[in-house]
Formats: C-alpha cells, structure tokens, sequence
C-alpha cells in the first residue's frame, strides 16, 4: 500500500497505543503526513502481545514515523495532546493541523476507553459506576461526534486537493453488531449511528464518513483483563470465540483504514465494516 495514501494529511486519536499506532504507522508507510493525537505521547510500558518492549517500538508514535518515514519538505508526523472529550482540545487540534501542514485530508476518530475490562467477569450493568458511565460516554459518544464536527467544519473551508474533500473513519466496536455482557458503554452504537447520520448529511460535499468496527486485538485494551485473569486464559477464551482461531493484530485494522482513506474507496460512504476474524459470523 506504499504510496496510497501519498501527501494526505491525516489526524489520528488515540494514536500512542494499540490500534491508533497501528493505523498512524500505516498511514505514514502509505505516504500520508500524521498528526497524532493523544492525552499523552509515551506508548504503555507493558502491552499484551509483547509484555517486553523493544526499544524501537517505546518510542512516542510520532517520533517512530519521523525515524522511519523521514520527509525532507516537512515533519513526517507532530504531536498534540488532545482530550477528546473536551471541545476546546479537538478545536485546537485541527488548528494545529492547519499551522502545520495547511489542510486536513483524513481523519481517524479512534480515541477510546474500555473500563468494563477492569471489573471482574462476573460484573453486570447494574452493578456499573455512573461516574464511569459519563467518562466513557464523554469519550467515546462525545469525543467521535467532536472530531466528526471539528473535521467536518475544516474540510468544508477547503478546495480539494485529491478526488474529494475529504475522509473520515470512526473506529467503533464489534459490539455494536454483537451483543457481550457489560459492554455497554463503547464507541461501537454511537460510532455506527453518527457514521450513517453525518455521511448522509455530507455526502453532497464529497466527504466520505465510514466507520471501522474491529473484533478483539492484541492490544493493551486488553491488559487489565490479562492481568487480573492471566493472559492465556484471556488469550485462550477470546481465541476460541474466532473462527480464525486468534486475535487479531493492530495492523489487520490499520489496513482497512488506510483502503477507506485511499481513492480505491471512491465510492463508499456511510458504511461500517466489520473486521473481526469471523466473530460475528456465527
């Protein structure tokens, strides 16, 4: 996919860890320019897939494009910090991006947070924090619908530069189309919702809205399960719910966002797919 995505400019949320690295990583191998956004630029100490780190991937996102992809006309990637959920933050964001690279071609609503995976298994909604609730609401509802209208508001200031004005992906959660106990609070329903909802109201301005919904992944999303649980038999019991027979890895989601910011998705908008190993096909 080298060169795909080749002089877009892109914001990604969410992007130090797990599957907002992935796809800030793609993106960069596939020629885009990324703004990595984050509540902070270090990557977690520990992941699940790798509990040991290489020095290479400790690096802060947006320091391993820079390493990796370097571009002699301007930084290959910056960083911002950015609440999501904060209105204020995401403005500032695209402001940013603006200052930086002059335009806002892509981009990826992926920030998010899963603390029902912190509670014990056993745990049931009506045993769930309402304090909780509201941060992940505010993260997850609020901070996709944010990005969604701060993206939007910019791509329609500009002329485009490529075939269209301009490309969002929300990444949501296989939940939203396969029910699991406790999670109740991800981005997946409202991810799938306003994805629909805002492609239809800006389809005519030639901005594609399509939304991502991944199946568990190898990710440090995972982590408070595998520690509490052990990490094979979290490993073991997620495995066995996939027909592939795994998790699935950062860069299998990261390759769908790259095709749906890319022209071979010229003609899709208002679409959610779900990359998930076949979980959701039985």
């Amino acid at each position: 996919m080298a060169g795909v995505l080749a002089n877009k400019i892109a914001i990604v949320t969410g992007s130090s860890s797990g599957l907002g690295r992935a796809i800030a990583v793609a993106f960069a191998e596939a020629g885009a320019y990324v703004v990595c956004a984050d509540i902070g630029a270090s990557p977690p100490k520990m992941s699940v897939a790798e509990l040991v780190q290489s020095q290479e991937t400790s690096l802060p996102t947006h320091e391993l494009l820079e390493a990796r992809w370097p571009s002699s006309s301007q930084p290959r990637a910056t960083f911002v910090t950015c609440d999501v959920s904060m209105a204020a933050d995401v403005a500032k964001l695209i402001d940013n991006c603006i200052a930086r690279y002059g335009t806002l071609d892509i981009m990826v609503n992926n920030a998010g947070i899963a603390p029902e995976a912190m509670f014990p298994s056993s745990f049931r909604v009506h045993e769930f924090p309402e304090d909780v609730w509201d941060r992940t609401m505010a993260v997850n509802g609020k901070g996709t619908w944010l990005g969604c209208k701060y993206a939007v508001r910019q791509m329609l200031r500009q002329e485009p530069r490529f075939s269209d004005r301009g490309w969002i992906i929300n990444i949501g959660s296989v939940a939203a189309v396969s029910g699991q106990p406790v999670l109740i609070a991800p981005k997946s329903a409202f991810a799938d919702s306003q994805t629909r909802a805002i492609a239809m109201e800006y389809a005519h301005d030639r901005i594609h809205v399509n939304c991502i919904h991944p199946s568990f992944t190898g990710t440090s999303m995972l982590q408070p399960m595998m520690l509490r649980d052990g990490v094979e038999v979290v490993k073991a019991a997620l495995e066995k719910d996939h027909p592939w027979g795994r998790l699935g890895r950062p860069e299998e989601i990261a390759a769908m966002a790259v095709f749906l910011a890319s022209g071979s998705a010229s003609w899709i908008t208002g679409q959610a797919f779900t990359v998930d190993g076949g979980y959701t096909a039985h």
